[in-house]
């Protein structure tokens, strides 16, 4: 009875630090198809001088980024999508509406410019992402396999 006990306790705990391992993943994979996304932007504004709608139903991205897409397709707006969302915080959630509010209104010069410039900073965030956030959740996935195997042990 005890090593069933143990065995549900150290599950539970082991779901706890997976749970966090794959938010921070999936923020990593969010901001590399932000990154694709910006970079087929530039290259359909800037060469192809493609409308925004065209760009827009190219959506080909994993499905955070995509929703975000096709909320933003659809309304012009990330309102409803930021409210629902729980993978961005506050301050990065604003940078990206604040992106999105800058699309298509003004020329493709400008808008490239404007473009590469939120590259950069996409750039910074997923180098971030990689060394910190990723050391982070890894060792929080490895302390949740110890605590885990310490509870059952303790148990049993």
């Amino acid at each position: 009875m005890n090593v069933i006990i143990g065995l549900v306790v150290f599950v539970c705990i082991l779901y706890i630090g997976w749970f966090f391992y794959q938010k921070t993943r999936k923020k990593a994979i969010f901001y590399n198809n932000f990154l694709q996304f910006c970079e087929l932007l530039e290259t359909e504004i800037g060469f192809f001088q493609n409308k925004l709608q065209q760009i827009l139903e190219k959506n080909s991205y994993g499905k955070d980024f995509s929703s975000a897409l096709k909320n933003f397709a659809e309304k012009h707006n990330l309102e409803e999508w930021g409210a629902s969302q729980n993978l961005l915080k506050e301050n990065e959630l604003q940078e990206l509406k604040n992106f999105f509010n800058k699309l298509g209104r003004v020329d493709s010069s400008t808008q490239t410019n404007e473009i590469r410039n939120f590259k950069k900073i996409l750039e910074e965030k997923i180098e971030d992402i990689k060394t910190i956030q990723m050391k982070k959740s890894k060792m929080t996935f490895s302390l949740s396999v110890m605590l885990g195997l310490l509870a059952f042990i303790i148990i049993i």
